[in-house]
């Protein structure tokens, strides 16, 4: 289906190639329509409560460990040792531990979410160099009821 402004051009293709020309079409189109939908559904980064509690209890243990240290300080901003301090199940964490769970949850946020936003803020502190890690009081809020219920 053409969209408004889309523009079609002629391209020669070896005749042995071309069902894979079209496959690649059909996947770039695919591709498009997700990221409108993803654009359409989280331009703001909102998440609802279904959504919050499915990411919530779809994580593992050391990320509930994060979600619940960010919710238990709304608004502060925290750093990744602040984080890995709040790992109950691995004493020695680290900020290294701290980046590969969040690596592991941008992944997830991304694929499985749909979502292009942590329900929390990052930011890189120069002065510090490093960064730091805030989740807002609404989010908080709403967080630490599902953990609660969990």
């Amino acid at each position: 289906m053409n969209m408004p402004g889309d523009d079609l051009v002629s391209v020669l293709v070896p005749r042995k190639h071309v069902l894979e020309v079209y496959a690649l079409v059909g996947r770039l189109n695919d591709a498009d329509k997700q990221t409108a939908e993803v654009d359409a559904t989280s331009a703001d980064g909102d998440w609802s409560q279904d959504l919050l509690k499915r990411m919530y209890e779809e994580s593992p243990k050391p990320m509930k460990d994060i979600l619940r240290a960010l919710a238990e300080h709304p608004g502060d901003w925290l750093t990744a040792e602040q984080l890995a301090g709040a790992i109950r199940d691995k004493p020695d964490a680290n900020w290294n531990t701290v980046a590969g769970t969040l690596g592991a949850f941008g992944r997830r946020v991304k694929n499985r979410y749909k979502r292009r936003s942590w329900p929390f803020s990052s930011q890189w502190d120069h002065a510090q160099n490093r960064f730091l890690y805030s989740m807002s009081s609404e989010i908080a809020d709403r967080l630490s009821e599902i953990a609660e219920a969990a």
